[in-house]
């Protein structure tokens, strides 16, 4: 079953899914609540995905096979903080909840697209906000959409810049994961 490869392990801690990502930083009354997650995974991965699924071959998820990856994918991400690690003030903020999770199928590839709430809201104006989107184990390998990597979206006058961390480098060191830093006024 195709939960079992979404469960990285550090004997294969070379990239065996590619992920590209979009997030949205989520702005409420000037404060980050959430972030949208967009991926879109690899080829190869995506069959894997369809085949467990897409039970009636259909060529898209309905409401059943959404359950059922509902149920049975995105959990075994939250050991891994959906690969969206938010960090206020240089501390990492735990993702509190996801929800809003919608699978689909688009020229052979699967988007999973659902919300990362935070714990409680943050105003960026008075915290150093940013984000990094990785997997540590490097088991996945998360890149940025080239047309449009991060966004905001609410009532903040808000930017973002993408930037290296490696001051979080994974993979023994080898390899330095981007960050999104969030700039409000």
């Amino acid at each position: 079953m195709v939960a079992a490869l979404l469960v990285p392990t550090a004997a294969e801690a070379h990239p065996h899914v590619w992920i590209e990502t979009h997030a949205v930083f989520e702005m409420d009354q000037g404060k980050l609540t959430a972030v949208d997650l967009d991926w879109l995974f690899d080829d190869i991965f995506s069959a894997q995905l369809i085949e467990d699924f897409d039970h009636g071959r259909q060529g898209r998820f309905d409401a059943k096979d959404t359950a059922e990856m509902n149920q049975q994918v995105l959990p075994g991400y939250a050991d891994f903080a959906y690969f969206t690690h938010v960090r206020i003030d240089g501390k990492e903020v735990k993702i509190a909840h996801v929800g809003n999770f919608q699978p689909t199928l688009e020229k052979g590839q699967v988007r999973f697209r659902f919300t990362a709430f935070l714990p409680e809201a943050v105003d960026p104006r008075k915290h150093k906000v940013e984000a990094g989107f990785y997997d540590e184990t490097f088991f996945c390998d998360l890149g940025f959409s080239a047309h449009d990597p991060m966004t905001v979206k609410g009532d903040a006058a808000c930017s973002t810049q993408i930037a290296e961390d490696p001051a979080h480098n994974i993979y023994f060191g080898q390899v330095t994961p981007e960050k999104v830093l969030l700039t409000c006024r």
